[in-house]
């Protein structure tokens, strides 16, 4: 009879020794591998050139915080910002060049990207460019007193550093937010262009402006 009775005892031991090896299984992966946290944006980006609410919709909503390069922007006539989080990576540039071309001839004779399948020509007031699935380039002519004429040149580049994958949808906010970033470098923050109040509030029209 005792024989017999062990049995029992024997598989509720094993049964409780079972949960708490899975309980404690799932306690060292809950606190090992957290869940990931929603990302967080401040209220300006890339030294005030463009709004954390602008940006966001570029990255996840949860992943790696955000992370910023620059404290400040346009503060010369080549600059960059850095912005990454949750994997994804959208760099702003800047470039001025020698007005040896217009910025209008110089987009009526870069023809990178008539052709290829998925590109858009924008506009926002004089300033002329292209819109793209993983990029948008805007570019102004810049009359200055800090740096005299210029062709003032603004990118947004996008890169996920996982698997490539562009979030669909996205081309719009790369024209907006290359529209926002050539403002503040135009303005008084930046280049201090004479002609940077023209420059329209708002996102870039689709097509280039007949002259």
């Amino acid at each position: 009879m005792t024989k017999v009775r062990k049995w029992p005892l024997l598989s509720l031991a094993a049964l409780i020794t079972l949960a708490g090896v899975a309980a404690g299984v799932f306690f060292w992966q809950n606190n090992t591998h957290p869940a990931p946290a929603e990302i967080t944006y401040p209220r300006k980006v890339c030294g005030g050139a463009l709004s954390g609410s602008a940006i966001s919709p570029l990255f996840p909503e949860k992943g790696k915080k955000f992370e910023d390069s620059k404290s400040t922007f346009a503060q010369s006539g080549v600059d960059d910002c850095m912005m990454a989080a949750g994997g994804r990576q959208v760099d702003l540039r800047l470039y001025s060049h020698l007005p040896n071309s217009s910025a209008a001839e110089r987009m009526a004779h870069s023809h990178t990207w008539d052709d290829a399948p998925g590109y858009t020509k924008i506009s926002l007031g004089a300033a002329v460019g292209y819109a793209g699935n993983r990029f948008a380039r805007l570019d102004f002519d810049c009359k200055s007193l800090l740096r005299g004429p210029s062709v003032l040149s603004i990118w947004i580049n996008y890169y996920d550093m996982k698997d490539n994958d562009v979030p669909p949808g996205k081309r719009e906010s790369f024209a907006a937010l290359a529209a926002d970033a050539l403002r503040f470098s135009a303005g008084k923050h930046g280049l201090q262009c004479e002609q940077a109040a023209e420059l329209p509030e708002g996102p870039p029209a689709l097509g280039w402006p007949h002259r």
